[in-house]
């Protein structure tokens, strides 16, 4: 009986199918996900469209809620029986922590609900530590380091843009499935190798957030993530959350274990108006509208870094509150000005 998983076997027979036929790597045999949306949802499902291979990708349910991912996850073996009985693979794709929310995966749950309920040899659990990466865990290793729960999935990206503050990234993954990336996967087929001196550069990088330093720099952020937030609820709860506001502040931490994400969403139904201010006070603000964010959750990502200062902190929430005070005066105005036109209307009748 063959050790592979299903995704494996079928990328095995897929490459075999192909090497015998002489099929260029570059045939049109690609299923996507529709809700494909990085390097890892469309190439990492290129599969050769093998009679006996389906498969479903499942990214979209409520964050925070472990119920509803364990309905949709019910859901899906009972529309997909080959899963369950290993001939068909169900990918479960998390970021350890959203970029857009800053909130944390319940990554445990789910982890356990797939155990509980998938096939081993038909499961396939990757995690994004692009937000986690540098800032949880030993070294910096990450939160799956951090909660123990790294032999519990299959594969890991690690984005370098972020915490490293370099480029590139990489993908920890099985020999198979690596092979098979690396024929057919099209975004990193026609990727240039990074050049000598940035992988000295990496690793210098990675070298820095092992030290004593660098866990300096860990605790700072998360005593300034926690001083920012006391600050600005302290210096907001005379505005109306309608004008400014975290979003989700109530839930953002609460699957943390204790931990903060320096991620803080600002929702302002004037993120562009915000943004223009902030860059006039030299800050590299960008506001995010639809169709970046849903409509109603328009905002601004404040990301607390570890050299930030008390002070510094105190200095942009002060700005944050002149601006949103602005913002409930020209409210206010605005209204009286419909009240007073409305006046002769009724007047009149």
């Amino acid at each position: 009986m063959s050790s592979h998983s299903a995704l494996e076997t079928s990328m095995l027979a897929s490459l075999e199918t192909r090497r015998r036929a002489g099929v260029p790597r570059m045939d049109a045999d690609v299923l996507y996900s529709d809700h494909a949306g990085d390097f890892f949802s469309n190439d990492y499902l290129s599969i050769g469209k093998l009679p006996h291979i389906r498969q479903q990708f499942l990214d979209v349910f409520t964050h925070h809620s472990v119920a509803d991912f364990e309905s949709k996850l019910k859901q899906i073996l009972r529309d997909y029986p080959a899963i369950s009985t290993g001939l068909s693979t169900l990918f479960i794709v998390i970021e350890s922590v959203y970029s857009m929310e800053g909130v944390f995966a319940p990554m445990e749950e789910i982890i356990g609900l797939v155990e509980k309920y998938v096939p081993s040899k038909s499961a396939h659990i990757v995690v994004d530590e692009a937000h986690s990466l540098g800032l949880y865990g030993p070294s910096g290793k990450g939160l799956l380091h951090e909660w123990g729960l790294e032999k519990r999935v299959h594969s890991v990206i690690f984005t370098f843009t972020k915490s490293v503050n370099f480029v590139g990234g990489v993908l920890t993954t099985t020999p198979i499935i690596y092979q098979y990336l690396s024929n057919y996967g099209r975004s990193w087929l026609f990727t240039s190798s990074l050049p000598q001196i940035d992988l000295a550069a990496i690793k210098f990088c990675f070298d820095v957030m092992q030290t004593p330093e660098a866990d300096q720099l860990r605790k700072n952020i998360a005593n300034m993530c926690r001083f920012f937030v006391k600050h600005f609820l302290e210096s907001t709860r005379d505005i109306p959350k309608s004008i400014i506001a975290i979003l989700h502040q109530e839930t953002k931490d609460s699957n943390g274990r204790g931990l903060v994400s320096p991620i803080f969403p600002i929702y302002t139904p004037q993120p562009v108006g915000l943004q223009h201010h902030l860059n006039k006070l030299g800050y590299a603000a960008k506001g995010l509208t639809y169709p970046g964010v849903p409509r109603g959750t328009e905002r601004l990502r404040v990301v607390i870094h570890g050299g930030n200062t008390e002070a510094e902190i105190r200095l942009f929430v002060e700005r944050l509150r002149a601006w949103a005070l602005k913002q409930v005066a020209l409210t206010g105005a605005t209204q009286s000005r419909m009240m007073i036109g409305g006046t002769p209307s009724l007047h009149k009748l």
